[in-house]
């Protein structure tokens, strides 16, 4: 998934399983604090892992922290 512009992007039709989620870190910023969203999991750098789904969940704020160059 690609994001837009506010940094917003999803996964839909998602079935019930665990899943990871992976940044490939965008060009002209610094990497900056990621987080882990509601259904919990794993937050490493650039890599968001072990997050579990249930049958009809939705993981929100699953965020990848990006910093400016001063």
């Amino acid at each position: 998934a690609t994001t837009d512009a506010n940094g917003f992007y999803q996964f839909t039709n998602l079935r019930p399983g665990t899943y990871n989620v992976a940044e490939t870190q965008p060009a002209g910023y610094l990497d900056g604090k990621d987080t882990i969203g509601t259904t919990g999991g794993t937050a490493g750098n650039d890599l968001l892992s072990g997050i579990t789904l249930v049958a009809g969940a939705n993981s929100v704020e699953n965020n990848f922290g990006e910093l400016p160059p001063a």
